[in-house]
């Protein structure tokens, strides 16, 4: 639930960079481990989608980041996690 919050946070512009400076990336990258449950990998490839409008660089030399979404992407069939994971990848390697 908490994810959700900071996700609706992260979509006002002016907190996108203060997240990513409190250190949530390496919090969203524990989140798209295998281990967890879909709809928290779900709730972690979103927040790293919004967060990429402005934040790209962070996302991309955040540990692991780019490997986990890479993985979410190979294997989640969810349609809203996999537009979500596309998105993120296309505005980390643009």
């Amino acid at each position: 639930m908490y994810w959700q919050a900071l996700n609706a946070a992260a979509a006002v512009d002016d907190n996108k960079q203060k997240i990513v400076d409190a250190g949530a990336l390496a919090h969203y990258v524990k989140l798209l481990s295998p281990e967890r449950e879909p709809t928290l990998q779900t709730q972690a490839a979103h927040g790293l989608w919004t967060l990429a409008f402005s934040c790209t660089d962070s996302i991309v030399k955040q540990q692991g980041c780019l490997d986990g979404l890479y993985f979410i992407d190979s294997l989640l069939s969810h349609v809203h996690t996999s537009n979500n994971v596309e998105a993120t990848l296309s505005n980390a390697t643009s």
